[in-house]
C-alpha cells in the first residue's frame, strides 16, 4: 500500500493519539476507523491485507485475544481478519461468537449478548480490558466529540 505525508496540527494529532488502542495502531488505522473504513494492519501470506474488527466504536485489531466465562467455563479465541474465530469457528460478531459458545447448565445453546461477557487482550498489551466498558468509551467519546462540534458551530461571532 503506498502512504503519503498529510500535516495535521498539534490538535489533530493528540485525538489520534488519544484514540488509540494499541502501540501497533498507526494514525491511517484511526483515521480510517472515524471515517467508517476497516483499519488495515499487516498483510497475511497472500498479501492481502489483514484487518481490524469495528463496531459501534471499537475496532479490535488482527491478533487480539478474546475470552468470556460463562456457566463455570471459561472460552478463548482470537481476532483474525475481522472475525472472532472462537470454538473452531468464525463469527462475524460478539454475540455470534458467545452463542456459539455458551451453554446452558442442561448443555443447550444459548442467546447472549456477546458485549457483556468478552474481555479482550489487545496485541502488546498485558491487560484485558471488557468488551462492554470499551464500547461505553467509544460512545462517551463520540458523545463529548459531537458536543464540542456543536458548541464550535454555535458560538458567537466576535465583537468587532
Amino acid at each position: 500500500m503506498e502512504y503519503r505525508g498529510v500535516e495535521i496540527d498539534l490538535e489533530v494529532f493528540r485525538l489520534l493519539e488519544s484514540r488509540r488502542t494499541s502501540f501497533e495502531q498507526t494514525h491511517n488505522d484511526l483515521i480510517r476507523v472515524m471515517v467508517g473504513l476497516p483499519a488495515l494492519q499487516a498483510m497475511t501470506a497472500t498479501g492481502r491485507p489483514k484487518t481490524s474488527w469495528y463496531s459501534d466504536g471499537v475496532t479490535l485489531p488482527h491478533g487480539t485475544k478474546v475470552r468470556m466465562t460463562y456457566n463455570h467455563k471459561v472460552c478463548t479465541g482470537e481476532m483474525q481478519n475481522g472475525e472472532w474465530h472462537v470454538g473452531g469457528e468464525a463469527h462475524k460478531s460478539p454475540s455470534g461468537a458467545a452463542g456459539a459458545v455458551a451453554r446452558s447448565k442442561y448443555g443447550t445453546r444459548v442467546q447472549i449478548d456477546g458485549w457483556n461477557y468478552w474481555a479482550v487482550q489487545l496485541p502488546g498489551e498485558e491487560n484485558w480490558k471488557r468488551l462492554r466498558s470499551l464500547r461505553k468509551d467509544a460512545i462517551l467519546h463520540k458523545a463529548a466529540a459531537k458536543k464540542a462540534k456543536a458548541a464550535e458551530t454555535h458560538q458567537p461571532a466576535p465583537m468587532p
